[in-house]
């Protein structure tokens, strides 16, 4: 008889090492003229903190703003550290001075940040502050770009004649600028919005909205705006963002909460809004109900605007109803509401989940997976990658069978 313990743990670590070199891709040939200063990274965005990014003095910074589409395709550019930047012998000519563009540096999140000389406000491009056009510009002429207004945006003193105005400082900037607005600190234009830093880039400044925003498949509309509702979700009032008609608004709680949803729904029309991480969805009032109607956006992690088919069922947030088929439903296909693809389908499990059976397939609002939950509980039987159900054999011989049973 085959020990349970003891090799176990050798050959456990080797099968998920050798899981791990064989499911990692090959890295992207990477441009001959990536590292200088305003061309793309030698790396992967996301992986913006190796030092191996840039040449020496660059960071690798992510862009992901206007004109990326949705969900956003970020892309990169190595541009000075924030440092390096404050020296004025790594800062382009005229850079942060009254009228002179606004300077451009790596924040400590790694996007672009723009900077003016003290008592200046950046009044972005009309492209937006780390777009898509911003980046094609630094990377056709760094130097010349740099420069350029029209590509950087303006430092200029914010004064009482710009309240309300594009482009120009909104929400909490207006008070630290030095200056009191008439009305609403969240006032903007007729088809812009007052945004918060993530959206905007260089501050809480009036943008315009985004293309179809509130609209299904396009982003929500913010909930600084004049007509955004104020919803009761168990007991608690809230001001998200929103979709127009039946499209549900989807906004994503990881990270910064208040820029999606604010708790103090009187105060939310008067504070910039974030809208990036949010979308609009239609989702059919019998989604999830029963094999071959469509999955429902799962709710986890998310606020919305409107309630759910699934809110205040023994099924909350999750795609497929668990009830609706004797040995349960799973979501054959995307049921994450940020992911850009259409949703799946609720399909019936056979009958599942006992020795030598089909192992039961279900879809959580957290994640998906295969269970076997008719062997006795953990360390009785597993999953085998065959997708049968197994018992745990008395002796041990096969390596799935150590990694499993114990």
């Amino acid at each position: 008889m085959t020990a349970r313990k003891g090799v176990r743990g050798v050959l456990a670590c080797c099968v998920i090492l050798a899981t791990i070199i064989a499911a990692t891709p090959a890295e992207a040939q990477a441009p001959s003229d990536c590292g200088q200063q305003g061309k793309a990274c030698c790396c992967k965005a996301l992986d913006w903190q190796n030092p191996r990014c840039c040449s020496s003095g660059l960071q690798c910074t992510m862009f992901s703003g206007q004109g990326f589409g949705f969900p956003p395709v970020v892309q990169s550019a190595c541009l000075p550290k924030a440092a390096a930047a404050a020296a004025a012998s790594s800062s382009p000519k005229g850079c942060g001075a009254e009228g002179g563009p606004c300077c451009i540096s790596t924040s400590s999140n790694g996007g672009p940040q723009a900077s003016c000389s003290s008592g200046l406000s950046c009044m972005p491009p009309s492209s937006g502050w780390g777009s898509k056009a911003q980046l094609e510009a630094l990377s056709g002429g760094f130097a010349a770009a740099v420069g350029d207004p029209a590509v950087m945006g303006t430092c200029r003193k914010f004064t009482v004649n710009d309240c309300g105005k594009a482009f120009m400082p909104c929400g909490k900037d207006i008070a630290a600028a030095g200056v009191t607005c008439p009305g609403s600190p969240a006032a903007c234009p007729s088809g812009f919005y007052c945004a918060a830093k993530f959206d905007a880039g260089v501050g809480e400044r009036c943008i315009p909205l985004p293309k179809n925003a509130g609209s299904e498949g396009a982003p929500c509309l913010p909930n600084n705006l004049p007509a955004a509702p104020v919803v009761k979700f168990s007991g608690k009032e809230l001001a998200p963002a929103f979709c127009r008609g039946t499209a549900v608004c989807f906004s994503a709680t990881a990270g910064d909460t208040t820029g999606f949803t604010h708790g103090q729904p009187a105060q939310a029309k008067s504070l910039a809004s974030r809208i990036s991480g949010t979308r609009c969805i239609n989702v059919p009032s019998d989604c999830g109900s029963a094999p071959g109607k469509p999955c429902c956006p799962s709710g986890f992690g998310v606020v919305t605007d409107k309630p759910l088919p699934s809110t205040g069922t023994a099924w909350a947030n999750s795609p497929c109803s668990g009830g609706a088929s004797k040995y349960g439903m799973w979501c054959e296909g995307s049921y994450v509401a940020f992911g850009g693809q259409p949703m799946g389908t609720c399909r019936a499990n056979p009958e599942c989940g006992g020795d030598k059976q089909p192992c039961c397939k279900y879809s959580k609002p957290e994640m998906a997976g295969v269970a076997c939950p008719n062997l006795g509980g953990p360390g009785a039987g597993y999953c085998s990658l065959s997708y049968k159900c197994k018992l745990c054999p008395k002796t041990l011989d096969l390596v799935e069978d150590l990694l499993r049973c114990y």
